[in-house]
């Protein structure tokens, strides 16, 4: 592995069925890398934004 690899930190799945999951951000922009956040388990205690949608 190179020192200076960097590709992990960027990671766009345009195959992905709800691409483009976000209104109005750039989908070239898009990072996908935390679509699925483990810390979506900890519900409204994850810091962030969680919700569930209609499909859970």
């Amino acid at each position: 592995m190179k020192d200076n690899c960097q590709h992990f930190r960027f990671f766009t799945n345009r195959e992905c069925e709800y691409f483009p999951c976000h209104r109005g951000v750039d989908p070239d922009r898009f990072n996908c890398l935390f679509c699925y956040c483990p810390l979506y388990t900890l519900g409204s205690r994850c810091g962030g934004n969680f919700r569930w949608t209609e499909r859970g």
